[in-house]
């Protein structure tokens, strides 16, 4: 369903990115002239959610427009108006909304005994379907007046309604503006952004359930050990963050960004 919004026609169109960006960066100018600092992590935070929203579903939640947050304790009741912003409602429950199924993953398919007097999402998600719901509506409605192949999931809302919020989950990071072809030649810009998320990947712990066969999958040892038994549907977690920076698959400088030149080479 989600795959036309990433053609190249779709991800050549910088304007939204480009607009966002030039907000983001003035509004943080404009408080470091006040002789106050910028929450550089909240910013580029809610150029994301804007420009993601803006771009997946035409209509962005305009974070920006609530202003950057002063610190904490910096002067009594300047966070008010930010705090009360309507355009907070939804960047606060999405948050959460994503804090509290990370709790959940804890616990594996066992995360509902946690949570047997009450869901910790529920209230989170209303906030954000709220939003949801009526570009959800006005998109089935115009495909049901022009069918197009975007909506493979036609009479099914919720499902749709799920990738539309995994998408949104997922998406959450010179004067003259660049083109498409401009950002394919960025080899240096690929290759940091690369070695970044080596060091420091979007998803630094996952896990993985084994499949329900009836056989037990058995593993070779590790470093000539004996072999790892694992029963069928069994959870297993993994680092991708410690993979990332094993010595012995990249380098003796694994926890280290690699130099320039050897980024170049990959």
């Amino acid at each position: 369903m989600t795959r036309p919004f990433f053609s190249k026609d779709r991800i050549s169109h910088f304007d939204i990115f480009e607009n966002l960006a030039e907000n983001a960066l003035n509004q943080a100018k404009a408080r470091l002239q006040e002789g106050c600092p910028a929450d550089f992590q909240d910013t580029v935070g809610r150029f994301t959610l804007d420009s993601v929203t803006e771009f997946l579903f035409g209509k962005s939640v305009r974070s920006l427009s609530a202003g950057l947050v002063y610190p904490k304790n910096w002067v009594p009741g300047r966070n008010e108006e930010y705090t009360n912003h309507p355009s907070n409602v939804f960047a606060y429950a999405f948050l959460e909304a994503q804090s509290q199924a990370a709790f959940r993953g804890r616990f594996g398919s066992f995360w509902h005994l946690a949570e047997f007097c009450r869901d910790r999402i529920r209230k989170e998600m209303e906030v954000c379907h709220r939003f949801i719901d009526p570009i959800l509506r006005d998109a089935l409605e115009m495909n049901d007046k022009k069918p197009t192949t975007r909506c493979t999931q036609e009479g099914n809302p919720a499902a749709i309604k799920d990738e539309i919020v995994n998408i949104l989950i997922a998406a959450r990071e010179s004067s003259r503006r660049p083109t498409y072809d401009d950002v394919q030649g960025m080899k240096y810009m690929r290759a940091v952004i690369n070695e970044t998320l080596r060091l420091y990947p979007a998803v630094p712990f996952n896990p993985k359930t084994s499949a329900e066969s009836a056989e037990a999958a058995v593993w070779s040892g590790v470093d000539g050990g004996p072999p790892i038994y694992i029963p069928p549907k069994t959870r297993i977690p993994y680092s991708v963050f410690l993979m990332h920076r094993r010595k012995d698959l990249w380098s003796p400088d694994a926890d280290i960004l690699i130099r320039t030149a050897s980024l170049m080479q990959g």
